[in-house]
């Protein structure tokens, strides 16, 4: 019989053992048997990102709501922010292809920044913008600078209006977007704008112009006051976020990558419709994750889901990206994302059933069900787990 211990001394003695830098053998079987302990329980694990190891993959692990907030402020997936809101904080699952990638941008070097770029590609709803939401996560406790492209479908299959750009004739701006992506930017990396200034002069029209040396924070309030200069100010951000690669290690992370190359639903007039590379911000978007222009990690993520005007029966990036995205990919580290594993899956219903996230009694085949009915997709498995 196993003996009873209190579960606050546990935790105490576990987070102690996650955290330490140590290195024995001894150590690290302790360590794997908190783990296991954790795993059988169904308990999530509190534990600072950046001290994950090997043996947390395929755990829950729990991390600070607010600062998901702060480093997040576009929001999370919204099946995933539904459970967060009900349990009242975030546990994700640590997949293997999420921790291989934490694993491997702890070794980034900025004179090899051409090896850390990554490709996240899988069936629909299998969790690759999660997957992308932890490594973001991760980098932003780490101290990284994190440019982020959360939604390229809102950009292109948007309602809001287009305007004629002033700069790039024959082009055209989403002040709307502009202005929101300026604002998470702001406040997801708030303590480096204030290190970080215009490089050199700027006109932004005839008679209005930034000096070199002029604050960021400064080029970014004044996007958000006239947005019919957003767009501007987006490219800027961007080139000034790129220069600064001597001082901050940089991360440049797009989901739903593949939407910069297929049909918008902006139309000119009837019989004509508005081309992706006519859209400023994804002209930004595609010049800094073509292979040698950006200085820093590339992080990116395809999906089917949100698109419109195009039917694609599969989900390889070859089929989703076309000629021209395969060509701004090259050099990618393709990364697919599985449906769940079934230990995955079964300590995700451990979770649950610990929290009390299912309310009704389940049978004891009610796993095997869940399992064949789902295939294992993450997706459908957060919708038939949130009847039970």
């Amino acid at each position: 019989e196993r003996p009873r211990v209190d579960i606050k001394v546990f935790d105490s003695v576990a987070m102690f053992l996650c955290r330490t830098k140590m290195q024995s053998a001894a150590l690290r079987s302790v360590r794997v048997l908190v783990c296991r302990h954790y795993s059988g329980t169904g308990r999530p694990v509190f534990i600072n990102p950046l001290d994950l190891m090997e043996e947390h993959v395929s755990q829950v692990y729990c991390v600070s709501r607010e600062e998901v907030r702060a480093r997040l402020p576009h929001g999370l997936p919204k099946t995933f922010a539904t459970q967060v809101e009900a349990l009242g904080r975030v546990c994700w699952l640590l997949r293997r292809q999420s921790y291989e990638i934490m694993r491997d941008l702890k070794k980034f070097s900025p004179d090899q920044a051409k090896g850390y770029r990554f490709l996240l590609s899988g069936p629909s709803g299998s969790g690759k913008t999660l997957c992308m939401d932890q490594v973001i996560h991760w980098c932003a406790k780490a101290g990284w600078l994190v440019l982020q492209i959360p939604r390229v479908f809102s950009w292109v299959h948007s309602r809001s209006e287009l305007r004629p750009s002033p700069r790039l004739p024959g082009c055209y701006d989403q002040p709307v977007e502009a202005s929101n992506w300026l604002k998470n930017f702001r406040a997801a990396n708030s303590e480096f704008l204030g290190q970080m200034h215009l490089s050199e002069d700027h006109s932004w029209t005839k008679r209005e112009k930034s000096s070199s040396g002029e604050d960021l924070n400064k080029i970014i309030e004044r996007g958000l006051l006239k947005p019919n200069l957003a767009s501007d100010v987006v490219g800027v951000v961007m080139r000034e976020v790129a220069r600064s690669h001597d001082r901050f290690k940089l991360l440049l992370a797009v989901d739903e990558f593949n939407g910069c190359f297929g049909p918008t639903s902006f139309q000119v007039n009837k019989n004509e419709w508005v081309e992706p590379e006519q859209l400023t911000l994804l002209q930004y978007v595609t010049e800094y994750t073509a292979p040698g222009k950006f200085p820093g990690a590339v992080l990116l993520a395809l999906s089917k889901t949100g698109m419109r005007r195009l039917h694609i029966a599969g989900t390889t990036p070859a089929q989703l990206l076309g000629v021209k995205g395969l060509a701004v990919a090259s050099e990618c580290r393709s990364v697919e994302i599985p449906n769940f594993r079934r230990d995955e899956m079964d300590n995700l219903l451990k979770y649950f059933t610990k929290d009390n996230w299912f309310q009704r009694a389940r049978p004891a085949s009610a796993n095997d069900e869940l399992w064949h009915l789902t295939n294992g997709n993450p997706q459908e498995f957060s919708k038939l787990s949130s009847w039970l």
